[in-house]
């Protein structure tokens, strides 16, 4: 039985998160959560004594607190047997990577495409992302294989690492902006170069808040 995030796969995470979002009452749910977590059948489990139920709910207790945190992660990774390569400087990724990211984030529904997410960064190791191999098949594997707890830190330390980089080049921005309302000569160029600035710098705070 699945005892801890270290072994709760991605799409096991998926398949819980699920069920809590689906409105089941409190005994149902418990059922369902043990017949995924203990790989039984719910008829399985309503059968189980009740020495042998209460034993596999006490297991469940590690669902009660969210998984933790961690921007440190390895360079390369081993899932089911193949090793790949975690692509960790975002100023190398490819064009293709960071268009793949940006559209399977939108919509603020990056927890339902983690594994896509994933596959954008965790590479097959000797291959350049989507070259050589199958990036559907990477999904599957991380979605089957990759413990939420590895995904979590891994999404984590991109995120982290994201929000540094649009800092930066907000920074970058707001200097050549500010150069350019310097060289403007005309009134209204400099005040659409300062609206333009004040808006700049509210996306600056977002960031450091961590939205977006």
């Amino acid at each position: 039985m699945i005892t801890s995030y270290d072994e709760l796969t991605i799409n096991k995470y998926l398949e819980l998160q699920k069920l809590l979002a689906d409105g089941y009452d409190d005994l149902e749910l418990q059922v369902k959560l043990i017949s995924v977590l203990s790989g039984l059948e719910e008829d399985e489990v309503l059968a189980l004594s009740l020495d042998d139920y209460q034993n596999m709910v006490r297991k469940t207790s590690f669902l009660l607190e969210k998984p933790k945190t961690s921007a440190r992660i390895p360079n390369s990774i081993c899932i089911n047997r193949r090793k790949y390569t975690i692509c960790k400087k975002i100023p190398e990724l490819s064009v293709a990577q960071y268009i793949d990211y940006q559209n399977w984030m939108q919509g603020n529904q990056g927890d339902r495409y983690i594994a896509n997410i994933l596959a954008c960064f965790v590479i097959p190791e000797g291959h350049k992302y989507g070259d050589g191999y199958n990036l559907e098949e990477v999904t599957r594997e991380l979605g089957e294989h990759l413990s939420i707890q590895d995904a979590i830190n891994i999404a984590f330390f991109f995120f982290q690492k994201y929000r540094r980089l649009t800092s930066d080049t907000l920074i970058y921005l707001d200097w050549k902006l500010k150069r350019m309302g310097r060289k403007a000569k005309d009134e209204a160029t400099r005040t659409k170069m300062k609206e333009t600035m004040e808006q700049m710098e509210q996306l600056r705070a977002l960031v450091r808040n961590g939205v977006g």
